[in-house]
């Protein structure tokens, strides 16, 4: 069998290996990342992923359109954000695929990469027509005297974190559960084009993207981020039709708030976040106008909320508790409010003086309100305050940091 060609650099041999596509480098992903980095520094090894391009079902089923959640260069980014030392990208060519899984494990993993360790998740599967599994990779390793490791799954909602999850979310418009699952913000990227220039002559220029890469939501508004020369903007993003003008053209509309300058033909990258409302119709463009603003409004809360951590305070002990079960379900207050209280950081200190003065052992634990989902819900208080609500148990992977509250 021919050997696929690619590059394995020197810091790539003799390392912690991992195989799969990866795609949305989610948090199933990012758990066998730290997994990986734990066993690796064991054997004072690099954390090396190795993942394909393009994804096998495009040569596979070429006729059936495969929407990726991350360009290759986003994913390779990610995977080293998240803990890889080494990204080797495998081209996926009829000769790889048809490569038994005996061939794949010893030509690759063993001759070209060298590898010391394999770690893989419960679903793994390698090989033509995906006949190894994990199994048949432990028996593997076994045999060559490499050190192998299967990861327990990431759930949520009592089901395994996947990309066909993500994908599934998104095509319902369900973009912030999608987000949560990845863990970061999904990523549109394209070429900003010339438009028929309605969003300008109604208040509210767009850039018009082309040439996107990765997997659109279905038609809605959403609300977004975009970087432009290392400055971050609010984005209010329409995909889909125009049904208000009889315009049936699938288009991707972004809206920078609090931006004026021209973006024709540069690239874009916009960081999807959460879903605000559906397409629809309006009588008038006056009517259409007005929601547009509401949702531009709209968009400009969504980012700010997702954008800056919240907080729990709890006992050290519950915490402790948390972390040995991998999720927090709420302190005797929470449970019995049916919700776990979170408090922003303008917040705390009116938090700590009217429910935790005088207690000690308490422990500060800021949290990623994108990895909350739909679940977190910003609520008035009874001062008519806005507070966030998680009306689920709280993933001990979207905690940030903890601290011993002072």
């Amino acid at each position: 069998m021919k050997q696929a060609e690619f590059h394995v650099p020197e810091n790539a041999l003799q390392g912690v290996v991992t195989v799969g596509n990866f795609d949305g480098v989610h948090r199933g992903h990012q758990q066998m990342l730290q997994t990986l980095r734990e066993i690796a520094g064991e054997y004072s090894a690099p954390v090396v992923v190795v993942t394909f391009d393009p994804h096998p079902l495009s040569l596979l089923r070429p006729d059936s359109p495969f929407p990726r959640l991350t360009t290759i260069e986003r994913r390779s980014a990610l995977l080293k954000e998240y803990g890889a030392d080494e990204v080797v990208v495998l081209p996926v060519t009829n000769d790889l695929l048809q490569m038994t899984p005996d061939e794949f494990f010893s030509e690759v993993l063993v001759e070209r990469f060298s590898a010391a360790g394999v770690v893989e998740g419960p679903n793994f599967r390698f090989g033509r027509d995906r006949a190894g599994d994990i199994h048949v990779m432990a028996n593997l390793c076994r045999r060559a005297g490499i050190a192998f490791h299967e990861i327990s799954p990431v759930e949520s909602e009592g089901r395994l974190i996947s990309s066909s999850r993500i994908r599934t979310l998104l095509s319902q418009g369900r973009a912030s559960d999608a987000v949560a699952m990845t863990g970061h913000a999904h990523r549109i990227s394209g070429v900003v084009s010339r438009g028929a220039g309605r969003g300008a002559q109604l208040g509210f220029p767009t850039a018009n993207l082309d040439s996107i890469a990765t997997m659109l939501p279905c038609s809605g508004v959403y609300a977004g981020a975009v970087c432009v020369k290392g400055s971050r903007f609010s984005a209010a993003l329409s995909i889909g039709p125009n049904p208000t003008f009889a315009d049936d053209n699938l288009k991707v509309e972004c809206h920078l708030l609090d931006f004026n300058r021209d973006l024709y033909d540069d690239s874009l990258d916009i960081d999807l976040l959460a879903e605000i409302r559906p397409l629809r119709s309006f009588d008038s463009v006056d009517q259409l106008t007005e929601q547009i603003a509401a949702d531009v409004e709209q968009c400009r809360i969504q980012v700010a909320q997702l954008s800056k951590p919240v907080y729990k305070i709890c006992r050290n002990s519950e915490w402790l508790q948390a972390v040995a079960e991998g999720v927090f379900a709420g302190s005797t207050v929470d449970l019995k409010d049916g919700f776990i209280h979170f408090s922003t950081a303008n917040q705390l200190r009116e938090t700590v003086a009217r429910h935790f003065s005088g207690q000690t052992n308490l422990l500060l634990v800021e949290v990623d309100p994108i990895r909350l989902g739909s679940a977190l819900r910003w609520e008035l208080s009874r001062g008519g305050e806005l507070f966030p609500h998680l009306y689920d148990r709280l993933p001990v992977d979207a905690v940030v940091r903890t601290e011993p509250l002072t």
